[in-house]
């Protein structure tokens, strides 16, 4: 959307032909991205959906951002339908911030670090892991599965870095234009001269 404004879409994908899946969605969103929380839009195999008992946000929590201090909190417990491709968007400003906080190489941007989902997966075998480990031959357990999306990089309206030599330059050349036609009056003698009669001839 230009330098002021941009938007993100996430793509959650459900393989399982048979059964849904809910999931836990979290994504930390820098303060000098202000979210819209209206223009969350959320559709099911390209078709969007804002109520109903079908509708895969079951909870949402916000946390707003404040700036310089904290980022903003995006928390949503989602229902994935089976065999199905969830879309989750949402529109935000750019802001624009301090020179001075820009990156040394400001025109490659800033990155976006990744949202975290997390969901539950039926393990119904002998399982061992470092993390977790249960053992059992016919119960039915659950393991905390944790995903991370792809991190994203943003570009920020970047000031022209090189007026505070621009201004500096002219600002040196009129100050020396200034102190030089200044010290040439002041130190330099002004004499009368006399006029001449012409010679006659």
């Amino acid at each position: 959307f230009g330098q002021e404004h941009g938007g993100i879409k996430v793509n959650l994908f459900n393989r399982n032909p048979t059964n849904s899946i809910t999931i836990q969605y979290c994504d930390v969103i820098p303060w000098y991205l202000r979210l819209y929380m209206h223009t969350l839009k959320v559709t099911v195999n390209g078709n969007e959906i804002s109520s109903g008992s079908s509708y895969p946000i079951k909870q949402l929590f916000y946390q707003p951002a404040v700036d310089r201090s904290r980022p903003s909190v995006m928390e949503a417990n989602i229902s994935l339908p089976a065999d199905s491709i969830t879309t989750l968007s949402i529109e935000f400003d750019k802001a624009f911030i301090k020179y001075t906080e820009h990156p040394p190489d400001a025109n490659r941007g800033f990155d976006v670090g990744s949202a975290v989902i997390t969901t539950l997966s039926k393990v119904e075998s002998k399982w061992d892991s470092i993390l977790y480990k249960q053992q059992s031959q016919d119960g039915i357990h659950y393991v905390p599965i944790r995903i991370y999306t792809e991190t994203l990089l943003i570009s920020l309206p970047t000031p022209d870095f090189s007026m505070p030599y621009n201004v500096i330059t002219l600002t040196c050349t009129v100050i020396a234009l200034f102190f030089g036609s200044m010290f040439n009056l002041l130190t330099r003698s002004f004499v009368v001269l006399d006029n001449e009669k012409p010679e006659e001839k």
